[in-house]
């Protein structure tokens, strides 16, 4: 082997399809967790005539541990990303955003902005 190169490593068929089996039975076992143990819950909520909201929050947990699963596996951190952020967007709403807005014409009696509105107005002819 040449100094300063690494060795390649032979990546048979054989070993992609070993992988996307192992794959495949991971995303298997996760399902059926999920059919374990929240789908009940989540049938059980619509049943009862819970509204979206609530049974998206049902769901929250669960998606969060995705995530978390998803920055540490092979998934796509994108597509779980994704789904993850559209669930907690509709069960607890959109992150604000603080805004500060300062106004100079707040301190001003409406005399005074009368007065400058038709100053304005008188400069627009």
């Amino acid at each position: 082997m040449a100094r300063g190169r690494r060795a390649r490593t032979n990546t048979t068929g054989t070993n992609v399809a070993e992988a996307q089996v192992a794959r495949t039975l991971d995303h298997l076992a996760h399902f059926e967790d999920f059919t374990k143990s929240v789908l009940p819950k989540l049938q059980e909520a619509a049943m009862k005539g819970k509204t979206a909201e609530d049974i998206a929050r049902l769901a929250g947990p669960v998606l969060m541990a995705k995530l978390a699963s998803a920055a540490v596996t092979e998934v796509d951190p994108q597509a779980a990303l994704a789904m993850v952020r559209e669930v907690l967007d509709r069960a607890y709403g959109k992150a604000g955003q603080k805004v500060e807005q300062t106004t100079r014409f707040a301190a001003l009696s409406d005399a005074e902005l009368d007065a400058m509105l038709k100053r304005e107005l008188e400069a627009m002819k």
